[in-house]
């Protein structure tokens, strides 16, 4: 029995074989290793930062100093001289509380701005407010 208007070829299913688990493993793994190191860069790339602060942190101030040295490796036992320094001959409480009042600040004027200026642009309607992006 063939059908109006098609052709006996077109009625054959061709036989696919079916894919195997390796095959999407093994096709898979390029894909995943690739993206897997993409991501360890960018992890690194994060991380130096913080690395960096605490080996400087902790580091003599001759071993900061010697262009002999790997600056990433302690050559001279850590020592608590630099944080030391930070908190008894600095102004580092100061600092710090000034940088708290003004962040404080800042938030609390943007929010007393945002917040009314959110609700009138959720509630009130004004001309085009329906026109797009309108939620289903």
């Amino acid at each position: 029995m063939v059908l109006a208007g098609a052709t006996p070829r077109a009625l054959v299913r061709r036989a696919e074989a079916p894919v195997q688990r390796w095959q999407v493993w093994f096709f898979r793994r390029p894909v995943q290793i690739v993206f897997w190191i993409v991501i360890s860069l960018f992890i690194l790339f994060a991380c130096f930062p913080v690395y960096w602060m605490f080996v400087t942190t902790f580091k003599e101030v001759n071993d900061l100093y010697n262009l002999q040295n790997n600056p990433l490796l302690f050559h001279l036992p850590p020592t608590f001289d630099q944080v030391r320094y930070l908190f008894e001959k600095t102004n580092f409480a100061t600092w710090v509380q000034n940088t708290a009042e003004v962040g404080g600040g800042v938030v609390l004027v943007t929010v007393l701005i945002c917040v009314p200026a959110a609700y009138a642009l959720a509630r009130v309607r004004f001309p085009g407010s329906g026109s797009r992006w309108k939620p289903t």
